[in-house]
Parts: C-alpha cells; structure tokens; sequence
C-alpha cells in the first residue's frame, strides 16, 4: 500500500476502499466525516484487484483517476 497524506485517514481509506468500489455505504465508519467525499476505482493486476482511492478531488476528479488507474495498471504488469 502506497499514499500521500495523514497516516489516519489513508489507513482507514486502505481499509475501506475495497468495501466502497464493491458499493457498501459510505457511512460504514464511526467518523464517516473523512470519507463523504471518496471515490475508488479497482484496478485489476494479474487477476488481483487492487483499489485506488481518492479523498476530494473537484470536477476533474473522474478524469484524474481514470488516468491514474490506467498508469497503475501499465507500470503493475509491464514485466
């Protein structure tokens, strides 16, 4: 696992983002307030899914994951 920002909150979007990409409610945490903004979109890596989340982001949000995602993936099975 990779991030970039406060240890807790990227924990807790770690563990949760595989629930979210699946479509559980976003409301599954105790302080539910660090995630009523998130997106996650899972990538798919030999077979193995794994999730890129993103907390905020604006209008330029879906394309910025998109784009991410596709990166991911390109680098994750280049071998």
């Amino acid at each position: 696992m990779a991030w970039s920002g406060e240890n807790g909150l990227c924990e807790e979007l770690g563990a949760v983002a595989p629930l979210l990409a699946r479509g559980a409610p976003h409301q599954i945490s105790p302080d539910a307030s660090n995630l009523h903004d998130v997106a996650v979109r899972a990538i798919d890596c030999f077979g193995e899914p794994l999730f890129l989340a993103s907390v905020g982001g604006g209008v330029a949000r879906e394309a910025l994951l998109s784009h991410s995602a596709r990166g991911i993936q390109r680098i994750l099975t280049s071998n």
